[in-house]
C-alpha cells in the first residue's frame, strides 16, 4: 500500500526575500559624478569602490561633445563618505565613438564594453584586461548572427556566461527587445535569442540587468504599465528556461518617476544605482538603498508561516482535510526537468484558483523509487513558480512519506512518469 506523509520543504524563504523590496530614500549622486551633461549605465567594481559609468553630451569626451560617450570612473573616497570627482582616464578603452562598460567580471580585473565606430554602428562587445596598472585594448567577443543598425544595449554576467542585449531585431515584438546569448562549454557564444512576449512588448526594453544568481532580470519599458515615460521593471526566470518567465513587476515608485527611468543596476543587496531625468534635462545618477528592515519582516513572516504549516500537517494526520467540492485536479506534464509550454498556462490557472479561494495545493508525483530525486527536483520547481505566481509558500506542500490517506494513494498510482499532479486542500 502507498503510504504518503505531507511535509512542506522550507526553501520558500529565499524566494520571498528576493521578492521583498523595501527602499529607502532615493538620492542623486553629488557634482563629483553629475554634472549639466548626461550620466547613464551605472556599474560598480565588485568590492563597491569603484563606479562605472558613461557620459554623453561632454565636451570633455574624446572626440567632443557629439562624438558619442565615454567611459568614465569615480573611486569611492572613505574621508569624505562620498564618491571622488569622476575622469574619462581609460585611454585604452575610450574611442572617439560610443563606449560603455557593460559588465565586470567577478574578480573585478575585466571589464566587459559596448563599443560603437565613429560613424555609430555597432561594432560589436568587447573586453579589457587591467594588467601592470593599466586596461589592455579592448578585444572583440565574437556573438553570431549579432548585426545591429541602430542603438543597442547589453549586460554581461561577472561569470561572463550569459549576455543580455537589447536592440530592434527582424524577430522582434515591436521596438528595442531583450535577446540572451549563452556561452557553451567550448567557450562559444550562441546566436541571440528573443527573450518572449511576457518581456518584450510594442514599445522598447532596453538597459538589462541580470541578478547575481542570474534568476532576476531589470530592465526599462515604455510597453508595460507605469508611472512615465520609461519605468525598471523586473521579472523572474523560470525552470531554468530563458523564455519562460513571471510578468514583470514595476519596482514601484521610489524608483520610478513621471521622467525617463532606466540602467539599473544592484550591489549586494544594499544599494541600487540607476538613472533618470527626473530632475532636469538630462539624465543624472541615483542611488537608493535597500533596508535590512524589509529581511526582518521576511523573517517573521516565514516564523508566521511554518506555524501555518505544521496546523494543515496535523489536520492531515487526522483525517480532517478535506478533497471534497474542491476544484478539479491538473496535471503539469514534463519534459525532463522542464515543464512543457503546454503546461505553464495550467500553473498560472492553479494559481489564480489558489489565490482566490484560499486553498492548499499539494504536488504529487509518482512514487517509483528511481524518480524520486527528479521528480523532487520538478515538485520544487513547480512550488517556486507558485510563490512567484503570489500563492502563499504555507499552502504548498509536496510529498514523501508516511501518514494514509486513500484519496491521496489513487491519485498517485494514476500517475505516469513525466506528470505531476497539483491537488487543491481546504
Amino acid at each position: 500500500m502507498v503510504r504518503v506523509f505531507l511535509i512542506c520543504l522550507f526553501f520558500f524563504p529565499v524566494v520571498m526575500k528576493a521578492q521583498v523590496f523595501d527602499f529607502g530614500e532615493t538620492v542623486k549622486l553629488s557634482s563629483s559624478v553629475n554634472s549639466a551633461d548626461e550620466e547613464v549605465y551605472p556599474l560598480l567594481s565588485p568590492d563597491g569602490l569603484t563606479l562605472y559609468f558613461a557620459k554623453l553630451l561632454s565636451e570633455q569626451n574624446k572626440g567632443g561633445k557629439f562624438s558619442g560617450s565615454d567611459v568614465w570612473i569615480t573611486r569611492y573616497d572613505v574621508t569624505i563618505r562620498d564618491w571622488g570627482k569622476s575622469r574619462n582616464s581609460l585611454e585604452a578603452v575610450n574611442t572617439s565613438g560610443h563606449n560603455v562598460v557593460v559588465g565586470v567580471g567577478r574578480s573585478g580585473d575585466v571589464i566587459y564594453l559596448m563599443n560603437t565606430s565613429a560613424s555609430k554602428k555597432v561594432n560589436g562587445l568587447f573586453f579589457s584586461r587591467f594588467v601592470n596598472g593599466n586596461w589592455t585594448s579592448p578585444e572583440l567577443i565574437f556573438i553570431p548572427g549579432l548585426d545591429v543598425q541602430g542603438f543597442m544595449g547589453a549586460y554581461v554576467s561577472p561569470d561572463f556566461d550569459v549576455i543580455i542585449l537589447s536592440y530592434k531585431g527582424d524577430d522582434g515584438k515591436g521596438e528595442d527587445d531583450l535577446y540572451v546569448s549563452l556561452k557553451d562549454a567550448s567557450g562559444e557564444w550562441s546566436k541571440p535569442k528573443n527573450l518572449g512576449s511576457t518581456i518584450n512588448t510594442r514599445g522598447f526594453e532596453i538597459s538589462p540587468y541580470l541578478s547575481g544568481d542570474k534568476k532576476r532580470l531589470y530592465f526599462a519599458s515604455d510597453g508595460h504599465s507605469g508611472f512615465g515615460k520609461a519605468d525598471i521593471f523586473y521579472s523572474d526566470r523560470l525552470y531554468d528556461s530563458w523564455e519562460t518567465w513571471t510578468a514583470p513587476k514595476n519596482l514601484g515608485e521610489k524608483i520610478n518617476s513621471a521622467a525617463f527611468d532606466a540602467y539599473f543596476t544592484v550591489y549586494k543587496d544594499s544599494v541600487c544605482y540607476f538613472s533618470s531625468d527626473r530632475m532636469g534635462k538630462s539624465m543624472d545618477i541615483f542611488a537608493i538603498p535597500i533596508h535590512t528592515k524589509g529581511r526582518e519582516v521576511v523573517d517573521t513572516q516565514v516564523k508566521k508561516l511554518v506555524e501555518e504549516s505544521k496546523a494543515l500537517l496535523g489536520q492531515v494526520r487526522e483525517g480532517s482535510t478535506r478533497l471534497d467540492n474542491m476544484p478539479p485536479p491538473e496535471k503539469i506534464i514534463f519534459t525532463g526537468s522542464t515543464v512543457t509550454t503546454g503546461s505553464v498556462s495550467v500553473l498560472s490557472k492553479v494559481a489564480q484558483q489558489a489565490r482566490a479561494n484560499d486553498l492548499n495545493v499539494i504536488i504529487l508525483s509518482s512514487d517509483r523509487p528511481e524518480l524520486k530525486s527528479l521528480n523532487l527536483l520538478r515538485a520544487n520547481r513547480i512550488k517556486d513558480d507558485l510563490v512567484r505566481q503570489q500563492v502563499d509558500a504555507s499552502r504548498v506542500f509536496i510529498p514523501d512519506g508516511a501518514v494514509e490517506n486513500k484519496g491521496l494513494q489513487e491519485r498517485i498510482s494514476s500517475l505516469g512518469a513525466d506528470e505531476l499532479l497539483l491537488v487543491f486542500w481546504r
